[in-house]
């Protein structure tokens, strides 16, 4: 006979967490992209990101310039930081992978450099947003005790088939937090509501 009487269906932290990292993310470049677009700015376009959850084809809808720049956030990995097996509450690290893409010219001179460019210019904005003082908890403090940026590394993705060049920025985020933690303690947390729109991942802010 089964012995837990209660349904599994509430998300846990580590999928709490990675929502809400989509979300901040998705919400603050487009208030970037809105300032742009106020500024005046020629390249307003560089910040109106396409957000995706858990992407394993980020590039897959090929010849859709639209969707760039894209951001993709997936959990990599948990891991107990403890030391012990407590039952209710255990401390925990998660590694969060935020990838960025960016795309060049069709043709001529210097199309990857480009594209390299507007990947690290996506990958100065995250880092500043992720490392601002109003997220430095995600807003979830309570929940999260600690956010720190391992790495970021450029790179560029396979896709000898396509028409632009695509130039991608990987930022490593480990995130520090209470699994099963009781909701009811500490701050109120402030979820940014997210949608996924499809089976791609994509989001919305709502």
């Amino acid at each position: 006979m089964a012995k837990i009487t209660e349904r599994l269906n509430e998300p846990d932290a580590f999928e709490i967490i990675r929502e809400q990292i989509a979300g901040i993310l998705d919400l603050e470049m487009e208030n970037q992209y809105q300032m742009a677009v106020t500024d005046g700015d020629p390249v307003a376009e560089d910040y109106k990101v396409t957000t995706y959850i858990e992407n394993d084809e980020p590039l897959a809808a090929g010849s859709d310039l639209n969707i760039f720049p894209i951001v993709n956030v997936w959990l990599d990995q948990t891991r107990n930081e403890s030391g012990s097996a407590k039952v209710n509450t255990t401390k925990e690290t998660a590694t969060y992978r935020i990838d960025l893409y960016a795309i060049g010219n069709y043709d001529g001179k210097f199309a990857g450099r480009k594209a390299s460019l507007k990947a690290w210019k996506l990958a100065r904005c995250v880092r500043r947003i992720l490392k601002s003082d109003a997220y430095t908890y995600l807003l979830l403090r309570g929940l999260v005790s600690g956010t720190e940026i391992k790495s970021m590394e450029g790179g560029a993705p396979n896709m000898a088939d396509s028409a632009v060049k695509v130039s991608q920025v990987r930022i490593t985020l480990d995130v520090t937090f209470d699994q099963n933690a009781p909701r009811t303690t500490g701050e109120i947390l402030e979820i940014i509501p997210v949608t996924i729109l499809d089976d791609l991942g994509q989001i919305v802010v709502n």
